[in-house]
């Protein structure tokens, strides 16, 4: 039973994470950077505090709960793929250096999820309310149940994902303020902010603070 939930997440998923994607592509130039960043952790977050916040409900419904977790994961893949496409909508004003960061930092975050996971589940014991297989005595399985108790396993995974993804929404702000990060934009005729032209956003940025990242600047020689 539990593996034909996780197939209806998984695909629900995935659907929704296709669909995002197809309205990336179709409609992502009427949002700007800053809507296709910002907005998909909001909801990433908010999403992960939710699922924090059921953990520890005792009395809950069954159906209410699958419902709960299917929309979740369906809102969680819509949001997922456009966070993706602003992402490397950014990547692709900086330098190519940092568009093979981002890709390297895509397989990163699946290595920390994983190690967060194990290290979770290995820093507190399963809780005595779980439901454990049994066999009775005509080879036929059956299921205990026990008193629900809270998973502190679950609650610190949960935990963490959400203050990760709340902070990537606050450091997002530090980051597009930065020289380096506005020059770029600027550079690539890309608004963080708006569906207008960056080109003159921030006048103020200049090109002599970032001379020495790209190499000496050219000199022009003097005429005749």
């Amino acid at each position: 039973m539990l593996h034909c939930l996780e197939n209806y997440f998984s695909i629900s998923f995935t659907c929704f994470q296709t669909a995002g994607l197809a309205l990336s592509v179709l409609y992502g130039n009427k949002f700007s950077l800053h809507d296709k960043i910002v907005y998909p952790l909001i909801v990433y977050s908010s999403l992960f505090a939710l699922t924090t916040a059921l953990v520890l409900v005792e009395d809950i419904n069954g159906y209410v709960l699958f419902w709960v977790t299917f929309l979740s994961s369906s809102a969680n893949g819509l949001a997922g793929s456009i966070l993706s496409a602003g992402l490397f909508s950014l990547g692709g004003c900086l330098p190519p250096a940092y568009t093979a960061a981002l890709m390297s930092g895509q397989g990163l975050a699946g290595l920390s999820v994983a190690v967060a996971g194990i290290v979770t589940q290995a820093a507190a014991p399963m809780p005595p309310g779980y439901c454990e297989s049994t066999t009775a005595t005509d080879d036929s399985e059956g299921t205990k149940c026990s008193a629900y108790s809270i998973s502190y396993s679950a609650l610190s995974y949960f935990l963490i994902a959400t203050i990760v993804l709340g902070s990537c929404a606050i450091l997002f702000f530090v980051l597009v303020k930065l020289p380096f990060t506005e020059w770029h934009t600027r550079l690539a005729g890309v608004s963080i902010y708006s569906l207008d032209d960056g080109r003159n956003s921030s006048p103020n940025i200049e090109e002599p603070l970032l001379s020495g990242l790209d190499g000496p600047p050219e000199r022009k020689l003097p005429p005749g």
